[in-house]
């Protein structure tokens, strides 16, 4: 797992194997609801959000937080549903998260439907989202990078948490 805050600034990240595809997971906090890309040629950025429409509700915003033991062990729901109980606020212990994110046990068959890949581009699936954090599973296709980027505003001090969860990931501070 890596962890991670704004501090280490703008970088790009990707599949480093071009014969697999890859899965990682990102946790950030507070939640990651833009972030800025540059130009490899230009010195300009541009803002993006992570959905489609900045400011959109998605159903599992409005849900109850259900009873974990309830859950298969190791579903994305019982994943989220940790996460939504230790993100009381932006400020948690770092070492919760760690706890929580060291500990997911990764199965195909359990989060199958959270999986897609694209060929023309690595695609961010949104898993679950508060005001206190957001939690991406992002499939790259082989050789796949994210543009250079930065996660938004230098003053919240985002983290973020990194776990692959399949193939390799490699990343380059920029």
């Amino acid at each position: 797992m890596l962890f991670r805050s704004d501090s280490y600034g703008v970088h790009k990240m990707g599949n480093a194997n071009e014969d697999r595809v890859a899965i990682s997971l990102h946790v950030y906090s507070p939640a990651y609801h833009e972030c800025f890309i540059f130009d490899e040629d230009e010195p300009t950025k541009k803002k993006v959000s992570i959905s489609t429409a900045y400011g959109a509700r998605y159903p599992f915003m409005e849900r109850q937080i259900p009873n974990c033991t309830e859950l298969a062990p190791d579903s994305m729901q019982s994943f989220v549903c940790k996460l939504d109980r230790v993100f009381t606020s932006s400020d948690v212990d770092s070492n919760q998260i760690n706890d929580v994110v060291n500990a997911l046990v990764y199965s195909e068959q359990q989060w199958e439907n959270y999986i897609h890949f694209s060929p023309d581009q690595y695609t961010r699936n949104l898993l679950g989202f508060t005001d206190h954090y957001s939690a991406v599973l992002a499939c790259w296709c082989p050789g796949q990078q994210t543009p250079i980027h930065e996660h938004g505003e230098p003053e919240l001090d985002r983290r973020v948490w990194i776990k692959v969860l399949a193939g390799k990931i490699g990343r380059a501070h920029v």
